[in-house]
């Protein structure tokens, strides 16, 4: 969970963000694939569906990053998951952005 969140921070420096965000969270699950990390959680965002239109978002809808924190949430994903083996397993938690109040980015209930 150490990345940079928030979008305005994000978009401050697009390019910090994505080293710390995407190519730090590829690096720490690389790094976990050996032995000793059975298991890898990774937080991700509802943010990267973009604005949900015409409802609710499940895993199988489309991705449509807006802003470079859900860039770098699509990305990291996307390079986590070919790391699964029998002995490392990655999820993805795809939280909602506020933790309270609705989501403009959102319309599902998932965690």
């Amino acid at each position: 969970m150490a990345e940079l969140s928030n979008d305005p921070i994000g978009q401050l420096a697009p390019n910090i963000t994505c080293e710390i965000n995407h190519a730090g969270s590829v690096r720490l699950a690389e790094l976990g694939r050996r032995p000793v990390v059975k298991r890898f959680v990774y937080m991700s965002s509802c943010s990267v569906y973009g604005v949900a239109e015409g409802g609710y978002v499940n895993e199988e809808s489309p991705v449509n990053p807006q802003t470079t924190y859900a860039l770098c949430k699509t990305l990291s994903e996307r390079d986590v998951k070919p790391l699964a083996s029998d002995q490392f397993s990655p999820v993805f938690l795809r939280k909602r952005p506020p933790l309270y109040g609705a989501s403009r980015t959102c319309g599902s209930t998932l965690s």
